[in-house]
């Protein structure tokens, strides 16, 4: 079975970061490292069968994952010609993703 490769948008590391400091700043320091822990842990997990995930924009070919642990999901594209999962947003999961369909570009 051939993995795909992940590669990751500045505006999905910017959204990462983002988010670590909120735990940094309004938890502690264990929570925000747990966090980036959980979301390495997904980004890795996309290299085999990105594809099992369902679209939440079948029309722009976008899917979403949620991380294990928070309530924080990553949205990606798959391209099968080349092996490649592009992780472009991550967003709390209880704000709706409408935003992200233009940061495709």
């Amino acid at each position: 079975m051939r993995k795909y490769e992940v590669r990751v948008t500045p505006d999905a590391i910017s959204d990462i970061e983002e988010l670590a400091s909120f735990y940094l700043e309004l938890v502690d320091e264990v929570s925000a490292e747990r966090f980036i822990e959980d979301v390495l842990g997904t980004l890795k997990n996309l290299d085999t069968f990105p594809q099992s995930n369902t679209y939440f924009d079948e029309e722009h070919g976008l899917r979403r994952i949620q991380l294990r642990y928070h309530k924080v999901s990553v949205v990606y594209v798959v391209d099968d010609g080349v092996y490649e999962v592009i992780a472009f947003a991550v967003f709390q999961a209880l704000r709706e993703p409408n935003s992200y369909t233009c940061r495709l570009t």
